[in-house]
């Protein structure tokens, strides 16, 4: 069996660990009972639609298996976080490590081979292969200073880990999508335009004395181009004036990127109970605490926050007609209380509560993606 067969082999089977868990109302590796908003989510049939919000957090983080709002954060062995994606694999980290080490060695020897070379003014082939080798010995310099830094404990790989925690909301807004690339527009010029073939209108059955003079002409409008700008006069402009003709310089377009997409939740709360309100108020938090970052022991560093695997839902199996989201980042949340006009309960708690949040993903989709129902 293929390799990204089994990657969605192991999503699907993830994801009916969710849904048992959901089925039972709670009972199950995953916890969702105080963490479901409306409390009757997939029972009445007017919320059968919900979006489940899977957490992944750093493995060095020290709330680990810690109390975090009222509920243990624990973290499940048996799940595959972010595998199979367009972008360097997240459990691979001590490999990325070492990288860094043999990359930055590497350009440490090569920079002192070349300063030396260029104290000394001397740029041979021997000197050239000699900064060659400066670069290999630094590169298995720095992947032993690595190696000899993770054995002191002095740097430390982190990999993700999947908690039992789990937000499910009902499915408010309707899911969007929005895919996007860029190209950038480049000039070939005309003599490049030519030889590649000219363009699609040209008639490759014209006579070789009408390209002649085509050419020709071109020839003698870059000639004059080429004076007039060295000697800041009109004769370009001029020549263009006169022959009401413009040299085609062949602009194409050139692909250049895929975006990031992003997606956007707006979720409204309404607490019917006192028990409901506690819930929301622990969701509201469980988004805040991942979507930030913690400091480590000395507060040195900042470690990353952590990231989100959501997927949808229609009564008891995931909804495929919507698009796949990948791990993602929450890179903006807001929250505002009481409604168009300010109010609460008697306890201080508002009759409404109005959620939007705004994930990244973190790969760029290709077609292979694309085909997997990204």
């Amino acid at each position: 069996m293929a390799l990204p067969q089994l990657q969605e082999d192991f999503r699907d089977k993830d994801t009916q660990d969710f849904l048992t868990t959901f089925k039972n109302k709670g009972t199950g590796k995953y916890n969702i009972k105080n963490l479901s908003y409306p409390e009757n989510l997939g029972k009445d049939p007017d919320v059968q639609h919900y979006v489940a919000f899977f957490i992944n957090v750093r493995g060095k983080s020290k709330f680990n298996n810690q109390t975090v709002f009222g509920s243990p954060q624990t973290t499940l062995d048996n799940v595959q976080v972010g595998v199979g994606q367009n972008r360097l694999d997240p459990n691979r980290t001590g490999d990325q490590i070492l990288a860094a080490g043999v990359v930055g060695g590497a350009q440490i020897g090569g920079a002192s081979g070349l300063l030396s070379n260029a104290l000394e003014g001397k740029f041979s082939p021997a000197k050239i292969a000699s900064t060659v080798a400066k670069s290999a010995i630094g590169a298995a310099a720095g992947a032993a200073a690595i190696k000899g830094a993770e054995a002191l404990g002095a740097i430390e790989p982190d990999t993700l880990k999947r908690i039992s925690d789990v937000i499910t909301l009902h499915i408010q807004d309707k899911p969007s999508t929005n895919y996007s690339v860029n190209y950038q527009d480049k000039e070939i010029g005309t003599l490049g335009g030519l030889l590649a073939g000219g363009t699609s209108m040209t008639d490759m059955t014209e006579s070789m004395r009408d390209i002649g003079k085509d050419v020709g002409q071109a020839g003698i409008t870059a000639l004059v181009a080429a004076v007039s700008t060295a000697f800041g006069g009109p004769a370009g402009n001029l020549l263009e004036l006169g022959t009401k003709q413009k040299t085609n310089s062949f602009r194409e377009q050139f692909f250049e990127s895929v975006d990031f997409r992003t997606f956007n939740f707006r979720h409204t709360f309404m607490p019917r109970s006192q028990l409901e309100g506690e819930n929301i108020k622990r969701i509201l938090n469980l988004f805040k605490f991942h979507m930030h970052p913690e400091l480590s022991k000395a507060g040195l560093f900042y470690i990353y926050p952590s990231e989100f695997e959501i997927k949808y839902f229609y009564r008891d199996k995931e909804n495929t007609y919507f698009d796949k989201i990948s791990s993602c980042v929450l890179e903006d949340m807001s929250v505002d209380y009481g409604g168009d006009i300010f109010s609460t309960f008697d306890d201080g708690n508002p009759v409404e509560i109005n959620l939007t949040l705004k994930f990244k993903e973190l790969e760029l989709l290709t077609k292979d993606r694309i085909t997997q129902g990204y």
